[in-house]
């Protein structure tokens, strides 16, 4: 379920396909994704990257990877109305909250996706659709206080299960320079999964971690 953290196309060894890394605390899973063959750094600019003078210990990734938070509001985990993600994954708060020390340790940078529907033109379908899971008010500026922003942190609003879609996303990250993402966050199967194709359709290496309102839900779109 939860505790199943990056997937990615190949090993970091042999190259033959991976169906994901093994149950690991948080910041060991970040490391060992991030030694994943990422095939977009190319050899010279990874050598560059390394002989930075100001890179005292610079990641394995060459610097190439953003961690993407997706929906970590408190609409949808600690005060959504019929409780089911905090019963089917209890542990999401400090495993989350784990992976994004890591990932500031490491020097990776964060990008907060947050859901703004209330403007949107499909939100009316989407409530329609699915009535028992949007009885709460949508409120962007809520996250949970286990997933907020520090200081200096990109927060990019969406109007759409892919946080590529009319959002400053995809600039962002060529700005970083950044072609392979991590992706975690709220729900497997809307907007972790909407954005990760998103990040995929563009060309850029995509790992995930992620958790829905079910482990059946969460499983098959894994």
């Amino acid at each position: 379920p939860y505790t199943t953290l990056f997937r990615s196309a190949s090993l970091p060894t042999s190259g033959e396909p991976l169906s994901a890394i093994a149950s690991m605390p948080p910041l060991q899973g970040l490391r060992d994704a991030l030694r994943l063959p990422n095939p977009r750094v190319d050899s010279s600019r990874r050598r560059s990257l390394l002989a930075a003078d100001h890179l005292a210990s610079p990641p394995p990734n060459g610097g190439s990877t953003a961690l993407i938070v997706v929906d970590a509001q408190r609409c949808w985990y600690s005060n959504a109305a019929n409780g089911r993600a905090r019963t089917a994954f209890p542990a999401l708060p400090q495993r989350l909250k784990a992976l994004l020390e890591g990932a500031r340790q490491e020097g990776i940078p964060v990008v907060h996706l947050r859901a703004s529907y209330e403007s949107s033109p499909h939100v009316s379908t989407m409530r329609r659709l699915n009535p028992s899971l949007n009885i709460n008010p949508i409120v962007p500026d809520d996250p949970e206080p286990w997933a907020r922003e520090l200081e200096g942190e990109d927060v990019i609003y969406k109007s759409t299960f892919d946080g590529f879609f009319a959002t400053p996303l995809e600039s962002r990250l060529e700005e970083l320079g950044v072609t392979r993402v991590l992706i975690c966050g709220l729900v497997t199967s809307a907007c972790v999964l909407g954005t990760a194709l998103g990040a995929f359709y563009r060309g850029l290496d995509v790992l995930d971690r992620k958790s829905t309102r079910l482990n059946s839900s969460h499983l098959c779109n894994l």
